[in-house]
C-alpha cells in the first residue's frame, strides 16, 4: 500500500467526539427546608467519548451527582478531537472525574489532538473537575482548551493535570506539543475572562536529557494545577496553603500564618508517604466586588502517585458535599513506589568551561537551522532612538527594577540552585517564558501607537484609551495566577508609567497618551514599556531586546545580591544568556499572527510557575516578589 492511501486510511479512522452533561436540582427543594437533590437530565455522548454517572447510596445522601468521562481505547489518536459541554444548574452540584489516565498516542498522520471542555455553572451551582493525568506519548502533538462560566456565587474546584509519558520506560517529555489553556468568564459582565492559565512545551528538535532550559522541567515528571473559586472551597484552599507550608519548611524557615482549624490541617504522614521532591505554591486571585478570591494551587512532582496523594488530602474538605473522596481509590499503598532523595546540601560551584562550549554549540546549531535569524533581529537605529534604548536599560532608571527576584530567591532556599550552571538554567528558563507570555502583549500595545493614522499637522490620531485599557485587562488576566510575578509586574508598570509622565511631559502630541497612563490603576510593565516604546518610535525587535535586557539584568542582578554568584561572574552570565534571549526573541516574534499576536501568549516553565508562588511562604526574604 502506497503512503498516500496509508495516509488515507489514518485520516478516515480520526473521531470526533461529543458529550452533555446537565445536571439540575430538585425544584421541589430550591425553596424548601429539604436538602437539594441533584439529578443528571441530560447525559449524551458520541464515539469515542462515553459519560458514565455514577449510582452511589453516599452520592445521593449528599445530594449531588458524579459522572465519570471516559473514552473508548484509554486515548486518543493524533488528529482526534472532543468536545465536552457541562451546564450545572442553580443549586445543583455536581463532579467529574475520569476513568483513569488519558493517553495521547502517536500517530503518522501530522495533526493535533484536541479537546474542548466549555462549562456554565449558574447561581449556587457547585462544580468539581478531578481528571486522571493526561499523559502524551513521543511524538504526539496535544492542544486543550477550557472555559468556565461560573456565577459570582457558585463554586469550583477544577484541576488540570499532565505527565511527561511513560518515564518508567525512560520516556520523558518527547512529545511534540503540548497547548493547554483555561479561562473562566463571569455570566454576568460581558464574560471578561478573570483568569487565563496558558502553558505551551515545544520539544520539536530537542534531544533527550539535551535541553538547556533545566528548569523548564528539571526532573520532574509530573505537573498540575488546581484552581479555586467560591465559598464552598474555602476549607480546600486553606489545606492546600497548609500542605504547601508543610513542603516549604521541609527546606527553609517559613512565615508563622494564624492557627488553622483542625480540619484544615495536613496529616503528616502524606508528606513522608511522598516517593520524592514535590514543589507546591499558592497564589491569591484578587477579585473587587466579588464575594471572595479566587486561588490557584500549582504542583510539580516525581510520580503521578505523589500528585494522587497531594489533591486527595487537598479535597477532602468536599467529601460532605459530593459523597465522595475524590483520588482515594487511587492511593493505593501507604508509600510512594520510589525511594525520596535527601536534599543535597552541596555549596555553589562554579560552572565547568566544557558546559559553557557545549550551551555555544548548542546555540550555533539552532542559529544554523534559522540563517536568516540575524538578518530578522538586525535593525538600523537613529540617535535618537539608541539614546532612547540606553536609557530604558540603563540600571539606574528608576522603576524599581531589583524590588523583585524572578522567583530566585524561593529556587535558592528551596534548594533547586546548586551551582552556577543551575543559576544560568534559570535564568534562561525564566526569560523565555517570559518572553513567550508577555511579548505579545508588548507588541500589541506597541502596534496601537504605529498603526496611528496622521492628521495634517503632522499629529497621530490614535484611539488609544479603550484599546490599552483592553490590553492591560488581558494582561492581567494571564499573569494575575502567578501573585508575585502578578505584583511584581504592576509595581514596574506603575514606576515606569509615572517616569514616563515627566520624561514626555514637554511633548504636546503626546498629553493624551500619557494620560490614559496615569489613570490606569493597575499597569502592567509590558503594556506600559509597549506603549512607551511606541511613543519614542522605536521598532518592535528594539523594544523586544529592551524588554528581554532588563528582565535578564534584575535576575542576575538579584543572584549577586543573594551571594549566588560574584559580580565579575555576573558579567559572564549575563553575557551568556544573550544568544538564547535573541533565539527566543526570534521564535515568539515569527509566531505571532499579524492580526492577533495575543493568540501565542503563554508560558513555558512550569517548575518555575510551581517555585515562584513559595516566595510569599519565605520567612528570611531579601526582595519583595
Amino acid at each position: 500500500m502506497s503512503r498516500n492511501a496509508v495516509a488515507n486510511c489514518l485520516r478516515k479512522s480520526i473521531k470526533h467526539g461529543v458529550g452533555h452533561l446537565t445536571a439540575s436540582a430538585d425544584a421541589s427543594s430550591l425553596h424548601s427546608t429539604k436538602p437539594i437533590f441533584t439529578r443528571l437530565t441530560n447525559v449524551s455522548h458520541k464515539s469515542p467519548i462515553r459519560l458514565l454517572p455514577l449510582n452511589k447510596t453516599s452520592i445521593r445522601k449528599a445530594g449531588a451527582a458524579i459522572c465519570a468521562l471516559s473514552n473508548y481505547g484509554a486515548g486518543m489518536l493524533q488528529g482526534d478531537s472532543s468536545e465536552i459541554f457541562v451546564h450545572v444548574e442553580d443549586g445543583a452540584k455536581l463532579g467529574l472525574i475520569t476513568q483513569g489516565p488519558s493517553r495521547v498516542y502517536s500517530q503518522r498522520v501530522p495533526t493535533v489532538c484536541e479537546a474542548h471542555m466549555h462549562a456554565k455553572i449558574e447561581k449556587d451551582g457547585f462544580f468539581a473537575f478531578a481528571p486522571d493525568p493526561c499523559t502524551l506519548f513521543a511524538s504526539s502533538s496535544y492542544s486543550q482548551t477550557q472555559v468556565f462560566d461560573i456565577h459570582p456565587q457558585s463554586s469550583i474546584a477544577v484541576i488540570d493535570w499532565f505527565s511527561s509519558g511513560r518515564f518508567e520506560n525512560n520516556e520523558r517529555w518527547q512529545f511534540d506539543i503540548l497547548k493547554t489553556s483555561t479561562k473562566f468568564n463571569w455570566l454576568h459582565d460581558d464574560n471578561v475572562p478573570f483568569i487565563s492559565d496558558s502553558t505551551t512545551i515545544d520539544f520539536c528538535g530537542m534531544e533527550q536529557g539535551k535541553n538547556d532550559d533545566t528548569h523548564a522541567l528539571g526532573d520532574f515528571n509530573c505537573f498540575a494545577s488546581l484552581i479555586l473559586y467560591g465559598e464552598r472551597v474555602q476549607s480546600v484552599k486553606d489545606r492546600c496553603q497548609s500542605l504547601a507550608d508543610t513542603l516549604v519548611s521541609k527546606y527553609t524557615r517559613t512565615r508563622d500564618r494564624r492557627q488553622r482549624e483542625s480540619s484544615d490541617r495536613i496529616d503528616a504522614g502524606t508528606t513522608d508517604s511522598l516517593s520524592g521532591r514535590v514543589i507546591m505554591g499558592c497564589s491569591r486571585v484578587i477579585l473587587p466586588g466579588k464575594p471572595s478570591d479566587a486561588y490557584v494551587v500549582r504542583v510539580a512532582g516525581k510520580t503521578n502517585s505523589d500528585i494522587y496523594r497531594i489533591w486527595h488530602q487537598c479535597l477532602m474538605p468536599i467529601k460532605e458535599s459530593f459523597g465522595l473522596e475524590f483520588y482515594r481509590d487511587r492511593v493505593l499503598a501507604k508509600r510512594s513506589e520510589i525511594p525520596q532523595k535527601k536534599l543535597s546540601c552541596e555549596p555553589i560551584k562554579k560552572m565547568d568551561p566544557k558546559d559553557n562550549d557545549k550551551i555555544k554549540t548548542s546555540l550555533s546549531r539552532k542559529r544554523a537551522r534559522n540563517p536568516n535569524i540575524a538578518d530578522s533581529l538586525s535593525n538600523k537605529e537613529t540617535t535618537t532612538s539608541l539614546w532612547s534604548v540606553m536609557m530604558l536599560a540603563d540600571s539606574a532608571f528608576p522603576t524599581g527594577s531589583f524590588a523583585h527576584s524572578g522567583g530566585l530567591e524561593a529556587a535558592a532556599q528551596l534548594g533547586m540552585i546548586k551551582n552556577e550552571r543551575d543559576l544560568l538554567n534559570y535564568v534562561q528558563a525564566t526569560v523565555r517564558s517570559s518572553i513567550q507570555l508577555l511579548v505579545p502583549f508588548l507588541i500589541s500595545t506597541f502596534r496601537i501607537i504605529q498603526s496611528g493614522e496622521t492628521n495634517t499637522v503632522g499629529k497621530k490620531v490614535i484611539n488609544v484609551r479603550g484599546r490599552f485599557y483592553k490590553l492591560n485587562r488581558q494582561c492581567n488576566a494571564v499573569m494575575v495566577s502567578n501573585e508575585p510575578a502578578w505584583s511584581a509586574s504592576i509595581d514596574q508598570g506603575k514606576s515606569l508609567a509615572r517616569v514616563a509622565s515627566l520624561w514626555l511631559a514637554d511633548q504636546e502630541s503626546m498629553q493624551d497618551i500619557l494620560d490614559c497612563l496615569k489613570k490606569e490603576s493597575s499597569p502592567h510593565v509590558a503594556t506600559t514599556l509597549g506603549l512607551i516604546g511606541g511613543l519614542l518610535d522605536l521598532d518592535e525587535i528594539q523594544l523586544c531586546r529592551v524588554y528581554s535586557y532588563c528582565m535578564t539584568r534584575d535576575i542576575v542582578s538579584a543572584a549577586v545580591r543573594l551571594s549566588l554568584v560574584g559580580p565579575l561572574a555576573s558579567v559572564k552570565l549575563l553575557h551568556n544568556v544573550r544568544d538564547s534571549a535573541e533565539d527566543y526573541i526570534l521564535t515568539a516574534h515569527t509566531a505571532m499572527i499579524p492580526n492577533d499576536p495575543l493568540s501565542v501568549a503563554a508560558t513555558s516553565a512550569p517548575v518555575i510557575e510551581a517555585i515562584h508562588p513559595c516566595h510569599q511562604n519565605l520567612n528570611v526574604r531579601l526582595f519583595r516578589s
